[in-house]
Order: C-alpha cells, then structure tokens, then sequence
C-alpha cells in the first residue's frame, strides 16, 4: 500500500511537470483525505477504530504471531502445522522463514500484526492531522483533547507492541506525508519513541479537562475499549492504564538477559506503582469486533494446546525419599522415552488430587479469576507430541468465556499481577530485596504457597520455602540439569509471572522469557520485517533465528539447546 502511494505521487508529479496547467483538472473519483475527513464523527470514529483495528491486529485471528509465540514460549504446545504452532515449538529450533516462497503460515502469517500495527498507527496520525487543521473541531476543547489523547496513545500503544515482536519498525506520526514510505528504525529506537507517544496521551488525559460539556470529556465512550474492568474509563483510570502499559513496555522491549538487565527498573517500578490496581479485564464479544480468535480456537480443539509439559512440571512436590519425580523425569534418556506423570503440587493453580481419575474431575473455575488455572484432561482427549512437552494438563482459566460462550464475557488483557512482578523484578535489580518479597506474596500466598517475607528471604540465591514441598523446583545446571533444586527468589518471581499471565495479554511468556534468557538455543527472539515492506524500500528481506543464526536465542536457563536434547 506504501509502495503503491508512493508510486502515484511520482507519477502525479511527472504529469504536472510535463503538462503545467494545460491538462489540470479536478478528479471527483480520486480519494480527499481531507473531505473524507470533514466531519467530527468521522474523526473521532477513525481514531477510536484505530485501537480496534490495533487489538485485532494482535487477537483477532488465530493466523498471526500470537500462537507463534505461544508454542515458542512453552506457553502452550501444538505438534500441528496449523499457523506455525508446531514449527516454532520444534527442537531444534528452525528460522523464521520470511522469503516470497514461504508457506502461508509464515508469509502472510508472520506479516499479519506489523502490517496491522502499523496500520493503526497511520489511522490515528491522520486523526491527528485532521485535528491541528486550522478551524476544526470535534464539538468542543475537551472533546478534541480526549480524541488527541486517544489518538497519541493508539500510536504508542500500535508502535510499542510492533517493537516488541519485529526488529524494526517504521515510525508514524501526524506530521507525516503518508504517500511516502517511511524508514525503518530498530526495536529499541520504535520503542522510545512509542513511550513518547504514551506520554503525550498521559499529559493531556492528566491535566484539567478542557472547556465543554461533561460528556465530551473522560470517561471514554464504552465503545472505544470495550472494558468490563474497570467499568468506567475515567481520566484516572485511563492515566493508570498507560503507565501500567509503559512499564510492560519498558521491560519486555529486552531481546538478551544483558538488555533486560540494563532496562531502566527505576521507571518501571514507578510506573508499575502508579498503574492500574486492578486487572484490566474485556467484555469480549467476538461478533462486536472485541474476540479473542487465538485463545477461543486453543480452547476449542484439544489438540492444538497442551500445557508444556517441562514448564508445569516446576510445581511439582512428589518424591520417594530424595528422589522427586521430576528429577526421574529428567535422568531418563533417551529424551523421547520420557513419560508424563501426575504434578502433585501445594499450588491451588493446579487440580488436587492423588490420582487422575480425581484431578480430571475438578471442575473450571467459575469465573477468570478462580482456582485451578489448569485441568487435568480426559485421558480419551490426550494428544502427545513430543517427549519434553507431554503431559495431562491444559490451561482452562478461561474456558467457559472461549469455549462454551464462543468468546463472549470476560477476558483479561492485563493483569495486576504482572505489574506486580515487573515492580519485583524492578526492586530486586536495585537489590531492594525486602521490599520486593510483598509483591512476590501477592500472587504466591493467595495460591497457598508459603510466604516469601515469613522466610525473610535475604537475597537472591536462598532457596524458597517449603522444604521437601517447595515450590518451584527447577531443573539445577550443578546436575547437568538431569535433577532438580528447589527455586531461588529469580525463580519464584519467574515461576509466578509465568502462571498468572498465562493465556492472558499478547506473547507474555515470550517476551518475558527471552528476556530472562529462558527460551530454548535458537530460538527467534523477534520476527524480521515482512519481505513485502523490504520490498517497498527496495532493501533486501532476510530470515531470523534458528541454533547459531542471527536472532536466535542463546542456550536456555534449563539447558534446553538446539539440539533437542539437555
């Protein structure tokens, strides 16, 4: 679409130059992007549309990057060539495929949310621009400030999650000329400049509400979000929202545990403390342009989401003496003899139970935010792939909304608990180790594991507690990762990120884990830039990832490498 803009504007220029005003005319069928966009509504429409048209970017097909990440992540597994599920959870892990020849799967596929993304950000540049006309208006002062907020915060919110997920990206702003393709810039550049764009729509929802009727101000249209939680998206909860975003921004931007270390964790606990108190939950409705595609197909079929099996097995408690269960797991060679076995864990995310006829009885929480977060499938239902990723469990905390409702009713799109962590995490950095313990617990106490502050953790390597029963026990690199040891505080902070977002937000266990340096050796730590847009620039397109590649992922925390094998 760039490119064909781009490629009208030479030629409209050739034309003048070569035939001055002899042959001038006025084309009525030729798109005015002023006089389509003359009027109030359809100003404020296109602004409000443009973070729709970001969210489904993200959420609204199965056919994009969200279960990309999903199997690359352990989050979930599929052995299913359906959208790239069962090639990016393959050990050892293969590139990115970005050539003109690659399956749909990978080209539109891998394609889908950049272009989208990007997408949206334009739309609320040219909202923009339709607001600094000199006269315009939407109605009143405080109704054109809420539209240039909104707009401001679909540009960070559009570039911020692209900077996650590509290696560059194009900036997009209202002072563009959009017949011009713009330049690429890196990840960590985009991102910057998708910060600036939240704060621009933080000042002005922050300040004094201009002059105008009450409803021309906060709060938003109900429309424009679709939000259950919090009900109302007044100025304040709209202020806190962002800075809750900014800080998953901030920290999840990392590509390498050396970026994720250098992030600035000051920013982020100040702005994680300053953040939404509360999950922020959708009332999804597919048919009103407001699903979840991805998590309602995962839901659905059985076969295409399993609970990754080596990640859950970190709650399990069960030994024989000193011998646990997992460490038995782990010493059996070759990989693929491996067979799953029952977690017996204190943790209330999981089913209870001694046997698995008693766990798949549990029934679904009632609600999103119930225990168990993870069922214990029918036997008849299992759909093993391979050896490390078999086993019992699937994710069903919002199995009634995606499944049996066909995503209608809540969902959450972000959690207070992964604030909660982020600041942890941001304290821990700043070797502030007391007063990250708290944040831990929130999440941690709830789920019946025994509290981080009663055991005075001091520092980052003692062990948590629980003794024989902790929780979690990870696989120990002293053991060439063929037993296991109880978790330190890193671990217990990990271990809680991962079961509270899971199936929540976009790429959580991804973006997280590449970087805490977890994924598996080679794998794609971002996706490179469509062929298609590299083709627009007349640059050259190249593949990402894979063991030894450029970005590709260094061997795991867990010895998991590209080999298959650890």
């Amino acid at each position: 679409m760039l490119r064909m803009r781009t490629l009208i504007a030479a030629v409209i220029a050739l034309g003048a130059a070569a035939c001055g005003d002899i042959l001038s005319y006025s084309n009525p069928n030729s798109p005015d992007k002023t006089l389509a966009l003359s009027r109030p509504t359809d100003v404020e429409n296109l602004i409000s549309g443009a973070y729709n048209t970001a969210y489904n970017a993200m959420h609204g097909t199965a056919a994009a990057l969200g279960v990309q990440m999903l199997s690359a992540s352990f989050e979930s597994y599929s052995a299913l060539g359906n959208y790239n599920m069962g090639v990016r959870a393959a050990m050892p892990r293969v590139s990115i495929d970005n050539s003109r020849g690659a399956p749909p799967s990978e080209n539109p596929g891998s394609a889908y949310d950049y272009l989208r993304l990007e997408r949206a950000a334009r739309a609320a540049a040219l909202g923009l621009q339709s607001l600094n006309r000199t006269g315009f208006t939407t109605g009143s002062a405080a109704r054109d400030a809420r539209a240039r907020s909104f707009a401001h915060f679909v540009k960070g919110f559009a570039l911020g999650n692209l900077a996650l997920a590509y290696d560059s990206g194009a900036v997009v702003t209202e002072y563009d000329d959009p017949t011009v393709v713009p330049p690429l810039v890196s990840y960590d550049s985009l991102m910057k400049v998708a910060l600036s764009f939240l704060d621009s729509a933080i000042t002005i929802a922050g300040g004094t509400a201009p002059a105008g009727s009450a409803s021309d101000w906060f709060p938003l249209p109900g429309t424009w979000m679709d939000n259950r939680t919090p009900a109302s998206m007044s100025a304040a909860n709209f202020v806190a929202l962002l800075r809750g975003l900014k800080a998953r921004f901030r920290a999840e931007v990392a590509r390498t545990p050396a970026e994720r270390a250098a992030v600035n964790w000051a920013a982020v606990v100040a702005d994680g403390q300053a953040a939404l108190g509360t999950d922020f939950v959708l009332n999804l409705n597919s048919g009103s342009g407001w699903g979840e595609a991805i998590i309602g197909n995962l839901a659905r079929y059985g076969n295409w989401a399993q609970g990754n099996f080596f990640m859950l097995a970190f709650a399990d408690t069960s030994h024989t003496g000193t011998v646990y269960q997992f460490d038995t797991w782990l010493a059996t060679t070759p990989v693929y003899n491996r067979q799953p076995f029952l977690v017996r864990t204190p943790d209330l995310r999981f089913p209870a139970g001694a046997t698995r006829t008693v766990q798949s009885a549990v029934a679904a929480p009632a609600g999103t935010f119930g225990f168990p977060y993870y069922s214990n499938r029918a036997a008849v239902n299992d759909a093993c792939g391979d050896a490390i990723t078999c086993g019992y469990y699937d994710h069903f905390r919002f199995i009634v909304t995606m499944n049996a409702a066909n995503q209608v009713g809540p969902w959450t799109f972000y959690t207070r608990a992964e604030t909660n962590l982020l600041i942890a995490e941001g304290l821990i950095r700043q070797n502030q180790i007391a007063s990250a313990l708290p944040w831990i617990d929130s999440t941690r106490v709830r789920a019946g594991l025994p509290s981080l502050v009663a055991a005075a953790i001091p520092d980052t390597l003692t062990r948590v507690p629980g003794g024989t029963a902790c929780v979690p026990r990870v696989p120990d690199a002293a053991q060439s990762y063929k037993g296991t040891i109880c978790g330190n505080l890193w671990e217990a902070l990990k271990y809680e990120m991962r079961l509270e977002t899971a199936f929540t937000g976009w790429g959580e266990w991804y973006f997280h884990e590449r970087g805490w340096g977890d994924l598996p050796e080679g794998t794609p730590f971002h996706w490179p830039v469509p062929y298609s847009e590299m083709d627009a620039r007349v640059h050259p397109f190249y593949n990402m990832g894979g063991v030894g590649l450029p970005g590709g992922s260094a061997k795991g925390t867990y010895g998991l490498w590209g080999g298959g094998l650890y």
